[in-house]
């Protein structure tokens, strides 16, 4: 299992019991309070260089840091901890969280120190409420993020007043977010769909962070039977076999990252208000679905069909369209924080960029039904390529470097219809099929 935080929770911590809190959760709290306490004393640092425009202080750094250590042995000698000696590790998550502020935030003087100090205060707080939930093993108390949250938005209010200074409010708000992730690490606070992923330092507005995800555990099986390329990059809780002509998949369509779209008392649930949420709540699916190895070129309508292809960690994707009478860039509005939703009989899916895989770049997204791979917004060499009709175009990509292939992209569309006249959208496709789909069941159409 990956961990970017070394803090796990297994079944010792996944529940109370009236004896209070258990050894392993008692470490778990404690561990996540010191990273959260350690961000916010170097943003302090960090706040006193940019009112006196002077180097940062060492002495400070180094008090910070030795608060930190100090408060990770305690842990450490109380017992119980389910790994330890992983300081040297949270310490360089912390200092990418701190790059990041460092690179984000800029201008007068006296505002961009507010918003630095805001940073690291809010980040520690929620890491607080994600040791109280350590302690108790329940999910992390909506009331305890919505105090962190108030307090920043209200000192993000107060920097601005102070002059002018970027980032905005929701880029900050993202960026700590995107830090407490890597914090808690595996789960975001006992997810277990997360296991096997850690935050990369790409981080979308909302502070949705593209994951990178630890395939070892089934890369062995995956090349005894056949499998190569881009298909060993697909998440582990997706089942792959070799059939006759082509690949079968099999998965739950659950995201291996918290979203506002589970129930609240889901170790996955995720506060988010950054969108205008839906109704609907993620439930899990029984997907399988057949992608051709060879695949033609007899295009076909999307329409009608829900699940069109497959992303790398489950999640099906779906058309650039919404249910007959709906707007789809009116929808996009009720996306999570990493741009996807659940329909209203659970199935949460794609309809553009999907966020925690990709983001702005040419990462490998998945599959269209039809067997050709979808990439980002990007070509393998950083440039904007020009795509035909279907989304896509022949070309070198990073997993077929010296052979040009037929591949989608994520493509920029603009609406044209009355109520979003000119919003625009990074769609997965353009609605067509370049070629025949394969089979797909357990709800697909």
């Amino acid at each position: 299992m990956h961990r970017t935080l070394l803090v796990v929770l297994l079944t010792a911590v996944a529940g109370t019991s009236l004896a209070g809190p258990t050894p392993a959760q008692k470490c778990a709290g404690a561990k996540v309070k010191a990273a959260g306490t350690k961000v916010s004393g170097k943003a302090k640092c960090q706040q006193k260089a940019l009112l006196t425009s002077a180097a940062v202080d060492a002495a400070c750094l180094a008090k910070a840091e030795q608060k930190f250590v100090a408060a990770y042995a305690k842990a450490e000698a109380a017992g119980g901890c389910t790994v330890t000696g992983d300081a040297g590790t949270v310490e360089t998550v912390v200092d990418a969280c701190l790059e990041t502020f460092v690179n984000a935030i800029a201008g007068e003087a006296r505002c961009a120190a507010a918003k630095m100090s805001a940073a690291g205060k809010k980040t520690a707080a929620k890491a607080k409420c994600q040791q109280k939930a350590f302690l108790t093993g329940a999910a992390v108390d909506p009331l305890c993020l919505g105090s962190a949250e108030a307090k920043f938005t209200a000192a993000i209010a107060k920097a601005d007043g102070l002059g002018t200074c970027t980032p905005s409010a929701a880029t900050l708000e993202g960026l700590v977010d995107a830090c407490l992730t890597s914090l808690v690490g595996d789960g975001g606070g006992g997810c277990t769909l997360a296991e096997n992923t850690s935050a990369t330092s790409t981080v979308n507005p909302a502070g949705c962070a593209v994951l990178s995800r630890d395939t070892s555990p089934c890369d062995a099986s995956r090349t005894a039977a056949g499998l190569t390329g881009y298909w060993r990059k697909f998440s582990c809780r997706v089942t792959l076999s070799m059939t006759a002509g082509g690949v079968s998949a099999q998965a739950d369509g659950q995201p291996d990252y918290q979203s506002n779209y589970f129930a609240t008392s889901d170790a996955c649930y995720d506060t988010y208000t950054g969108g205008i949420q839906n109704p609907n709540q993620i439930v899990a699916q029984q997907y399988t679905l057949t992608f051709p190895t060879s695949p033609n070129t007899t295009a076909q309508s999307m329409t009608g069909i829900a699940v069109v292809g497959l992303a790398v960690n489950g999640v099906p994707v779906f058309g650039n369209f919404a249910a007959p009478g709906d707007d789809i860039f009116q929808e996009a509005q009720t996306f999570d924080r990493c741009g996807a939703h659940p329909q209203n009989t659970g199935k949460y899916h794609y309809h553009s960029e999907p966020y925690a895989i990709s983001y702005n770049d040419p990462n490998f997204i998945g599959v269209m039904r039809d067997g050709y791979p979808i990439y980002g917004r990007k070509d393998a060499d950083g440039s904007l390529p020009t795509l035909d009709t279907y989304g896509g175009h022949t070309g070198v990509t990073a997993d077929s470097p010296g052979t040009p292939v037929y591949h989608y992209h994520v493509n920029e569309q603009t609406s044209t219809n009355l109520g979003t006249l000119g919003q625009k959208q990074w769609f997965v496709t353009t609605g067509t099929f370049r070629g025949t789909p394969g089979s797909c069941g357990g709800g697909c159409n």
